[in-house]
């Protein structure tokens, strides 16, 4: 018991990060209305997102992770596709970013 303890002390705060990419993803689904997976290192702007698409997409995350604070509104250029936002927002729940 005292190893586990232990071991959940030394876990990083914040939110986990494969929770993250997979509602992250289904954020992605949702707003290109993509029928194919959406991969981890794809650039969002070649999944189907544009400009416009990117504030509904913003929109979504904040609402889907609120309590990380207001994300970035060149978020997607920031941060180019799901595994870079993915730790963004894991970032951002440890206080990191």
């Amino acid at each position: 018991a005292a190893a586990a303890s232990a071991a959940a002390a030394a876990a990083p705060k914040g939110l986990d990060p494969d929770i993250v990419q997979a509602k992250l993803t289904h954020v992605v689904e949702q707003v290109t209305g993509a029928g194919e997976e959406v991969h981890l290192d794809t650039p969002l702007m070649e999944s189907g997102l544009d400009s416009l698409s990117a504030v509904a997409f913003r929109n979504e995350l904040s609402r889907v992770f609120d309590g990380i604070g207001n994300l970035p509104a060149a978020l997607m250029f920031d941060y180019p596709n799901v595994r870079a936002i993915t730790q963004h927002i894991v970032d951002r729940s440890r206080g990191l970013a």
